[in-house]
């Protein structure tokens, strides 16, 4: 099903099982993706091989071009990086750069500068956001739950294995 200007516009005669798009230009790239659902402005507009993603925002899921498995919901959710597999975003800008695999954020802007890592969980406005830097986006294994929880001067090195609760 493609309803919007330029949605589904490079299927051609390849099949797509299961895969919806709504909105202009979601799913403008999908060469032969199946089971994908975007519905937003330009959400998956660059996935062109990728299976069972959910898109449902402006923008949502546009960088990714082969991920696998991935929910983003929300305005700029997984927007910029080619995410990896098995993420979710929840909140506006959420793992917005995410091209790691295996991260779940629920909140507004979190995880939004994490790059590499994998297998992080972040709840709450900004939670393991901000300005990660080139070390930093590419830790491990953290959980953290709160507002801001995460945040710090310790996010200038890669960051393993953390629990953070609170404010």
């Amino acid at each position: 099903i493609a309803i919007g200007h330029f949605s589904l516009n490079s299927t051609g005669t390849n099949g797509h099982a299961g895969t919806i798009a709504i909105g202009y230009n979601a799913l403008t790239a999908c060469t032969s993706g199946s089971a994908n659902t975007a519905v937003g402005y330009g959400s998956m507009d660059a996935l062109t091989t990728g299976s069972n993603n959910t898109g449902l925002g402006d923008r949502s899921l546009s960088g990714t071009d082969d991920g696998a498995n991935n929910t983003a919901v929300g305005a700029f959710a997984m927007e910029s990086g080619n995410c990896g597999d098995n993420n979710t975003a929840v909140g506006y800008n959420s793992l917005r750069l995410c091209t790691g695999g295996n991260n779940t954020g629920f909140g507004e802007g979190t995880m939004q500068d994490l790059v590499e890592g994998t297998d992080n969980v972040a709840i709450g406005k900004a939670a393991f956001g901000g300005a990660l830097d080139a070390t930093a986006d590419a830790s491990v294994g953290n959980v953290f739950i709160g507002k801001d929880a995460g945040g710090g001067a310790w996010v200038t090195a890669v960051s393993n294995y953390n629990i953070g609760i609170g404010y």
